[in-house]
């Protein structure tokens, strides 16, 4: 009882009523940024978003709306960059989120987008933190140990889009091209074909980008 009352006072002492506090924080301008970034946030303003959330989180980092605000919109740029093929910026801010708010749509975002940039070590433990089947096959491949990724591959249940697309490069860098082809036949869509030629640049040695650490 003694320890809640001392807390109820120190929270009571802290705040006085012309919106400042103890400390010389002003809290109504912490309030007022985090609505701004809120309410730039929802009109898809996300640089916007951004300042005003840092600026905020930046004034009292204790404000915990803030930084959950400031971390969803990193994460909306950086889906936003992700369908623009900025990958690497993309990174950056789910990055960020994760590093603000460490919640699982964040991390499963880095995941993938890490595999984009060839930082297939990253993505490697982000799979096993998440149990994420066809990213630890994507990043096992990637790592070059082509046997193990192709065995998780096979194992998707049931068998879907990525597993196919792996499965396809997977046996092309086994030159196994007979193999690689039985999959490729798989992925119909030429929206999905195109994106088959994006995951070749990533995951085979001869077309791949160095990767990023």
């Amino acid at each position: 009882m003694d320890n809640l009352i001392f807390k109820s006072f120190f929270i009571s002492a802290w705040l006085i009523i012309d919106g400042t506090s103890a400390f010389g924080l002003d809290l109504e301008k912490v309030v007022r940024l985090n609505n701004d970034g809120v309410a730039a946030l929802n009109k898809g303003s996300l640089n916007l978003s951004i300042s005003k959330l840092s600026e905020c989180v930046e004034l009292d980092p204790t404000y915990g709306l803030g930084v959950e605000n400031l971390a969803t919109a990193h994460n909306q740029r950086g889906l936003y960059r992700s369908k623009l093929k900025q990958y690497e910026d993309a990174f950056l801010d789910f990055d960020k989120a994760v590093k603000l708010s460490n919640n699982s749509a964040s991390r499963f975002n880095r995941c993938v987008t890490a595999l984009r940039i060839g930082n297939f070590e990253l993505a490697y433990q982000e799979s096993l933190r998440l149990n994420l089947e066809w990213q630890k096959g994507f990043a096992e491949i990637g790592l070059g140990h082509v046997e193990e990724g192709i065995r998780i591959l096979k194992n998707a249940d049931p068998p879907n889009l990525f597993s196919n697309i792996g499965l396809c490069i997977a046996y092309e860098r086994l030159g196994k091209q007979a193999v690689s082809n039985s999959y490729k036949a798989k992925i119909k869509c030429s929206v999905h074909r195109a994106d088959l030629v994006e995951w070749q640049k990533v995951l085979l040695p001869n077309k791949a980008k160095k990767p990023v650490r």
